[in-house]
């Protein structure tokens, strides 16, 4: 089972990673970096049967880079409406 598993894994490291070289934008990129990183922890997991240590880290890193993706969105809907506001939001589209 382990050499199955193994397999599936390494699949979708190599998967992800050729989404983050062939997207121009930075959200699939980021989204082919979360799955490489599943990928690498599935890879982990399988061939130890288990690693604590390293479910920890992987939640972190996936919490750390959701949080910076949310900033990027933020930060980008404050510069186009000029709020976070979500008012502002409607009523620019109501404009059109």
């Amino acid at each position: 089972m382990t050499r199955a598993t193994l397999g599936i894994a390494m699949a979708s490291v190599m998967l992800s990673f050729l989404m983050m070289i062939t997207r121009r934008k930075a959200i699939p990129q980021v989204i082919g970096f979360l799955s490489m990183e599943n990928g690498l922890f599935f890879a982990a997991t399988s061939a130890t049967y288990g690693m604590p240590m390293v479910v920890e880290l992987g939640i972190a890193l996936d919490v750390l880079v959701g949080m910076l993706i949310l900033g990027v969105f933020f930060f980008q809907i404050r510069e186009q409406f000029d709020s976070l506001d979500l008012t502002a939001s409607r009523e620019a589209r109501r404009k059109r």
